[in-house]
C-alpha cells in the first residue's frame, strides 16, 4: 500500500465514524439526559416570541412542591414535530407526568424540552 492508499482508507474511517457519530447522538443525548416528572401540576403556560419564532412554555409544579420551567419546541434532530399539539392538550391546574430531555440552566436560557405528556386521571 502506498500513501495514497493509507490516505483513502483513513478518509473512509473518518467517513464513516461520523456518519455513525450523527446517527447515534440524538441517542446518547437522550439517554443522558432525560427526566420525568410524574403527577406534576400545571401552573402556568406562555408563548415568547423570538427572532420571529414561538417557543412554548409550561411551568409545573412537582409532587415535592419544587417549580419548574419547561420548553416545548420541535426539534429536528430528535424528529419531534408536535410541539403545538403537546401545548394545546395541556391545561392549567390539571395533573400529568411529563418526559422531558436536556438540562435546565436558566441562566442561560435552557430549559429541558418536552418529548411526552400523558395526562393522569382526575380520580387518581
Amino acid at each position: 500500500m502506498d500513501r495514497k492508499d493509507i490516505l483513502s482508507v483513513l478518509v473512509l474511517i473518518g467517513i464513516i465514524a461520523f456518519v455513525v457519530l450523527i446517527y447515534a447522538l440524538p441517542d446518547l443525548i437522550m439517554s443522558l439526559s432525560r427526566h420525568e416528572y410524574p403527577n406534576a401540576t400545571v401552573i402556568d403556560k406562555y408563548i415568547k416570541r423570538y427572532n420571529d419564532k414561538d417557543y412554548f412554555f409550561i411551568v409545573i409544579k412537582t409532587e415535592d412542591g419544587k417549580k419548574v420551567v419547561l420548553m416545548d419546541r420541535d426539534t429536528i434532530v430528535f424528529g419531534k414535530f408536535n410541539s403545538a399539539d403537546i401545548y394545546a392538550s395541556v391545561e392549567i391546574g390539571k395533573k400529568y407526568t411529563f418526559y422531558t430531555y436536556g438540562w435546565g440552566v436558566p441562566l442561560f436560557s435552557w430549559f429541558e424540552n418536552i418529548y411526552k405528556v400523558v395526562p393522569l386521571n382526575s380520580t387518581s
